[in-house]
């Protein structure tokens, strides 16, 4: 499918439809090895939008849900969890925000597949938590079952 570029293209889109679009073109990055890097920004730009639209139903976001676990396990293993939620933040979403900004500090050596299914696994949490079930483009990632755990609610 090509573009002539001789006139605009103009859409109107919800940030819901924005989110879908940057998961499905994150997991078919992913699902085909093409380009994790892209994957990583793609679903982590999804996972900010629907984890603020999950938040705004009143729901805990995949993000928040991960650092529950984090805070938990910290207590388990050390006796308390003394990490501010900016620091667990952070921490979470650190290759993303370094690829974001890559201007500054070192190069960076890391497990992309491993960075892009985490992203990409918070995404789909979030977006199951809006509309319930996934889109087909989605399927071919739940059938990886990466993590070991099934999407289905």
């Amino acid at each position: 499918m090509s573009h002539d570029f001789t006139e605009l293209v103009t859409v109107r889109l919800t940030k819901i439809d924005v989110a879908r679009l940057q998961l499905e073109r994150a997991i078919d990055l992913f699902v085909n090895a093409t380009d994790f890097v892209s994957a990583i920004t793609l679903a982590g730009a999804a996972e900010e939008i629907l984890g603020k639209l999950v938040e705004d139903l009143g729901k805990k976001n995949a993000l928040n849900e991960l650092i529950d676990t984090s805070k938990a396990m910290e207590i388990r293993l050390y006796g308390e969890a003394d990490g501010e939620m900016k620091e667990y933040v952070s921490l979470a979403n650190y290759f993303s925000n370094r690829l974001k900004h890559l201007n500054e500090g070192a190069d960076l050596i890391f497990n992309v597949d491993y960075e892009a299914a985490s992203l990409i696994s918070r995404a789909l949490d979030n977006y199951y938590l809006i509309q319930g079930s996934s889109t087909e483009p989605m399927k071919p990632f739940e059938e990886l079952n990466y993590f070991g755990y099934s999407y289905e609610l």
